[in-house]
């Protein structure tokens, strides 16, 4: 099983951990030991109204993808 935390806040917390990887104008922070082992990041936002869908595909070095 994935997890996938969202932030839109991150005032003063500590991001020395995290690696930046920005695409489609998007900022994502990714945990430095789990982004050290991926090969690709897809993100997928939906929006309809005032609803929001997120969906991320990774897909790491040893080719195992999760969605």
């Amino acid at each position: 099983m994935a997890e996938v935390s969202v932030g839109t806040h991150i005032g003063r917390k500590n991001l020395s951990s995290y690696r930046r990887i920005q695409q489609d104008g998007v900022e994502l922070l990714v945990a430095q030991n789990l982004a050290e082992h991926l090969k690709t990041i897809h993100l997928d936002l939906k929006r309809f109204l005032f609803l929001r869908s997120l969906k991320a595909e990774v897909e790491f070095a040893d080719e195992l993808v999760l969605a």
